[in-house]
């Protein structure tokens, strides 16, 4: 935080601070238990001293994205200036967009704050279409055509 004060100052602007936390559905891996309650915490303690402005939510298994409900970040950062955005995160080029979309449909009915994080191996630039459909998941009567 001090840090970000000292760069606003020598800078002259704004420095938004953006973290990634584990979501309770992050990884299949048998050594984590999947709830991940010292990320939680830290996230409220970074939300309530204002070191952070947005919180990105990661899940490393694509298919239970649509799992991941957002009420305990909302919980976290209750009363802070944080925006909770997405994390679309991996394993893109084998699902289909409509998938992606549908999550980021739940996610605006819970609350999201912001836009999306979006993460994959491939180049950004292979995404541009998704990029474009969740910049308008609020306006479900548009429709883009690849």
């Amino acid at each position: 935080h001090r840090c970000r004060l000292e760069a606003e100052q020598q800078w002259g602007h704004t420095v938004k601070i953006a973290v990634r936390i584990p979501s309770y559905r992050y990884h299949h891996w048998t050594q984590y238990s999947g709830e991940y309650p010292e990320f939680v915490e830290a996230l409220s303690i970074w939300a309530q001293n204002h070191w952070i402005d947005r919180v990105m939510v990661c899940c490393m298994e694509p298919q239970k994205l649509l799992e991941v409900s957002l009420q305990r970040y909302h919980d976290a950062i209750a009363g802070a200036k944080v925006a909770l955005w997405g994390d679309l995160y991996g394993g893109f080029q084998n699902m289909p967009r409509s998938y992606f979309m549908e999550v980021a449909r739940k996610w605006r009915q819970e609350g999201l704050d912001g836009g999306f994080f979006f993460y994959d191996v491939g180049r950004p630039i292979e995404f541009r279409h998704i990029n474009r459909q969740l910049r308008l998941v609020d306006r479900p009567g548009i429709v883009l055509s690849n």
